[in-house]
């Protein structure tokens, strides 16, 4: 069974997780102490330190 996707009313992407691209729309933003990149969730963001940068979860701020 395929994931159900969703389009998104303000700005037609499609996405398979309506409430995490909600989300992207009136949050504000938070960048990697590390590099450029910027995200829309924390989730993301630890999850890229993690990949790009190595830096184990329990040493990245939940702030």
């Amino acid at each position: 069974m395929s994931p159900v996707a969703f389009k998104c009313r303000l700005c037609g992407k499609t996405v398979s997780n309506k409430w995490h691209h909600a989300h992207s729309h009136w949050s504000a933003t938070v960048a990697c102490p590390y590099c450029p990149h910027v995200y829309t969730r924390k989730d993301n963001l630890k999850y890229h330190i993690k990949a790009k940068h190595s830096i184990s979860s329990h040493l990245i701020s939940s702030t």
